[in-house]
């Protein structure tokens, strides 16, 4: 068994969940826990077929967004990564399947960028300079 194939598993999802938790913490001083944001956000975007982007009302740049901009996708690359190599066993198949998933990926980001970008302006162009899209201080 792969020990880094199932380290991707458990880091990706706790990314993602980490990430989800953050989207949704408050500024008024309460908060979300963890469980009451990734898993039922998931279920009720799962249920209702609502995998449309949306304009948000704010720009997150706190926690994980202080890094990376899309660390919900990143969390479910490495999620990917590690359960196509599971079931594959192959770093070839792997690497062609994670290079499909990466070209839906960039096109949900750019659509997603270009959304953030024409509400937030400046703000987001800014935001853009200061951090990289999916893996810190490098892409």
């Amino acid at each position: 068994m792969n020990y880094i194939a199932i380290a991707l598993i458990i880091l990706g999802p706790t990314i993602r969940a980490i990430a989800v938790f953050q989207l949704h913490n408050t500024d008024d001083g309460s908060s979300l826990q963890p469980h009451e944001t990734a898993i039922p956000a998931l279920l009720k975007r799962i249920k209702s077929k609502a995998w449309r982007i949306t304009e948000p009302e704010k720009l997150h740049t706190r926690g994980l967004y202080s890094v990376i901009r899309h660390p919900m996708y990143t969390g479910g690359f490495l999620f990917c990564a590690g359960l196509f190599h599971i079931l594959t066993g192959s770093l070839g198949t792997t690497i062609a399947l994670l290079y499909l998933s990466m070209q839906f990926i960039m096109q949900r980001v750019d659509s997603e960028e270009q959304i953030l970008s024409s509400k937030f302006g400046e703000e987001y162009a800014s935001y853009e300079t200061q951090t990289k899209r999916f893996i810190p201080y490098l892409f």
